[in-house]
C-alpha cells in the first residue's frame, strides 16, 4: 500500500492515512472515516468476532461513507 501510494499526486497521498491496528475496538471516533476496506478478512473470524466486527466499522463510518468488502 505504502509504495502504490508513494506513486500517487500529492494532492492525493496528503489525503491518505494508512494504520495497521486491532480490529475491535478500532481507534477512531464515531462517524469520523470516509472509506473502509476489508480484504480477505471475514472468512477467518467466527460469526461472533464477525458480528462485533461489523457493528465496530459501522460506528466508525460517516453517514454515506463506503464500507467495501473482498
Amino acid at each position: 500500500s505504502k509504495k502504490a501510494i508513494d506513486e500517487l499526486p500529492e494532492e492525493i497521498k496528503k489525503r491518505i492515512y494508512l494504520l495497521c491496528a486491532e480490529a475491535s475496538p478500532l481507534p477512531f471516533k464515531d462517524n469520523t472515516i470516509d472509506y473502509i476496506f476489508s480484504l480477505d478478512v471475514f472468512e477467518h473470524i467466527s460469526d461472533y468476532e464477525l458480528k462485533s466486527l461489523v457493528k465496530e466499522m459501522c460506528r466508525v463510518l460517516k453517514s454515506g461513507g463506503n464500507f467495501i468488502v473482498y
